[in-house]
């Protein structure tokens, strides 16, 4: 006969080195975020600019005060921020006159990254607050749950700004604001040069008015962007005959990232919440209004866009971060339709910190943010 083993109770050990865990912290961040972003609900319309800004400076803070390690890019802008004219050749202008400007103001390596931090997450919220109003602190609390807002944070600052830059100019658009959008698009572009074809993108769907709004439409779209990913091969071959020794430099370091030498983010952290959007908004496109169609316009075609060269890209994920910071506003949106809100939000908010765990506990750990 086989004896049975009962399970040993839970040791204390296990229990401090839970406690002990070095990514722990992003997780309790990403909590306390969420609960502070409901209780925003409850007060006062008139106080809620304040109290929105104290959670972002609170967010900002922890994000300063990390190890310069953390994120492999991180200490680079802190070399760029102490002699930033060594790297006027090789950094967008945007962020060189944003470090001359940060200099004037402050010298340690804590308070630029808090300007960094804080430059980001004022425009995430700037940008929610413009469509969904006092629930943009929600919208918030659902992206700083998602690996971009990390990724943002501490690893590719540069894109983190131009694509919350250019969230701004996407949310000015729909509003149907040119000369705003205009000037938030063309600063987007001056942080970070991928934002040109978001831009071009977003530029072409403001000329048309978002015309074709319709689900056929999308589809047809959708088919389209399958289209170009199994014809991948040849427009590789094509791009590589045009384009020579520039093109085989990426060609390059895609095979690389394909075996392992280059490591990618998981496409399952891009893609699942992708899904999960396109689900709840086929499911209720009936039921949206004109200003949510327009946003879904924006992301499909960022999308289709990111999808179209991830094959032949290195640093593939680039042009997907323009889209990212739609999704949290998007689904908040969603989750505002009809009745029964209260439950609706509470179910995504829960669905948030359920990823958050995978984020900093499987993600994180084998990523940019192994330790505080």
């Amino acid at each position: 006969m086989h004896q049975r083993h009962a399970k040993a109770p839970l040791s204390g050990a296990a229990v401090v080195a839970f406690f002990e865990d070095k990514t722990l912290p992003y997780f309790v961040a990403s909590l306390l975020v969420i609960l502070l972003s409901l209780s925003g609900l409850a007060i006062k319309r008139s106080y809620t600019t304040t109290y929105s800004l104290i959670i972002i400076v609170f967010l900002s803070l922890f994000v300063a005060n990390r190890d310069v390690n953390v994120g492999q890019d991180t200490i680079n802008y802190v070399a760029m921020f102490h002699d930033i004219d060594r790297y006027v050749d090789f950094v967008e202008p945007g962020f060189v006159a944003f470090n001359k400007v940060a200099s004037l103001f402050v010298s340690a390596d804590v308070s630029y990254l808090f300007l960094l931090a804080l430059s980001i997450n004022a425009l995430l919220l700037v940008s929610y607050r413009l469509i969904i109003g006092r629930y943009a602190l929600l919208a918030l609390a659902v992206f700083v749950c998602t690996h971009f807002f990390w990724v943002f944070q501490v690893q590719v600052i540069r894109n983190g700004l131009s694509a919350s830059m250019f969230l701004l100019a996407s949310l000015l658009a729909v509003k149907r604001r040119a000369l705003p959008c205009a000037i938030a698009a063309v600063c987007s572009i001056a942080f970070h040069y991928t934002a040109a074809l978001p831009v071009a993108i977003l530029a072409a769907l403001y000329y048309v008015d978002f015309r074709s709004l319709d689900r056929r439409a999308f589809v047809t779209y959708g088919m389209l962007a399958v289209l170009i990913i199994l014809t991948g091969g040849l427009i590789e071959d094509l791009l590589l005959a045009n384009f020579g020794t520039y093109y085989s430099k990426f060609s390059i370091h895609t095979q690389l990232s394909e075996i392992g030498e280059t490591p990618q983010t998981s496409v399952s952290f891009f893609y699942m919440p992708t899904a999960l959007l396109i689900f709840l908004t086929i499911r209720n496109w009936c039921s949206v209004d004109e200003t949510y169609k327009r946003l879904f316009a924006v992301y499909s075609a960022l999308l289709i866009t990111s999808l179209s060269f991830w094959s032949v890209l290195i640093f593939r994920d680039r042009l997907f971060y323009y889209a990212q910071p739609l999704e949290p506003l998007m689904l908040v949106y969603l989750m505002l339709i009809g009745a029964d809100r209260r439950r609706k939000l509470a179910l995504l908010l829960l669905g948030a910190i359920a990823w958050s765990i995978g984020v900093v506990f499987v993600w994180g750990r084998a990523n940019i943010i192994t330790f505080y």
